[in-house]
């Protein structure tokens, strides 16, 4: 067996930093125009995050982050903390929190609206982990709370509730088919 050929991947999902708060229905085209930021705490969270992964070593190839600003705001924050210069940050529509069909779910049931959700962030994780252009590397992924649960549950089969705090990661290492997840939701103090 050529062991050159194996695909593995490590994955470290990083929720975004505490974020502002607002009132009503998730709003995709909002979101999109940056009204949510990441407050101050959120800021001292990620940059205590950062310093945590600096001291633990942590080299990553590239970071792929949801295109609603807190997640962006993170991912920068942490890329600036890693040396990862800027053209490796990447943006996607695939890690926001709920597009724009899942949100007009959202107004009438929003346990519809996160099914679907998670859903389809776990249809796209599987997807990542299997592809061949991410084999070999480390990955950070920057995103939601609601988006990493689904991750979980997609690596466990874990069907319990799953709370992912702000500013804390979980690992994921793919190998040989098989995802393996660290269900610490590890959180620097």
């Amino acid at each position: 067996m050529n062991l050159s050929n194996i695909q593995s991947v490590i994955v470290i999902a990083v929720s975004h930093g505490e974020a502002e708060s607002f009132d009503g229905f998730p709003n995709f085209h909002e979101e999109k125009k940056d009204r949510k930021l990441l407050t101050e705490a959120g800021k001292a969270q990620v940059k205590k995050l950062s310093e945590h992964f600096v001291i633990k070593g942590l080299k990553v190839d590239t970071i792929i982050t949801s295109n609603f600003k807190r997640a962006r705001q993170t991912a920068i924050i942490l890329g600036d903390h890693l040396g990862i210069q800027k053209r490796y940050i990447l943006s996607t529509d695939s890690l926001v929190e709920f597009n724009e069909s899942e949100e007009l779910v959202f107004q009438t049931s929003q346990d519809k609206a996160i099914f679907l959700a998670s859903d389809r962030i776990s249809s796209w994780f599987l997807s990542f982990v299997n592809n061949p252009l991410n084999n070999g590397k480390t990955i950070l992924l920057v995103t939601h709370g609601l988006n990493i649960e689904s991750m979980i549950r997609c690596a466990t089969s874990i069907d319990d509730q799953i709370k992912v705090d702000p500013a804390t990661y979980t690992e994921f290492i793919f190998k040989e088919g098989i995802i393996c997840a660290n269900l610490m939701n590890c959180k620097v103090d």
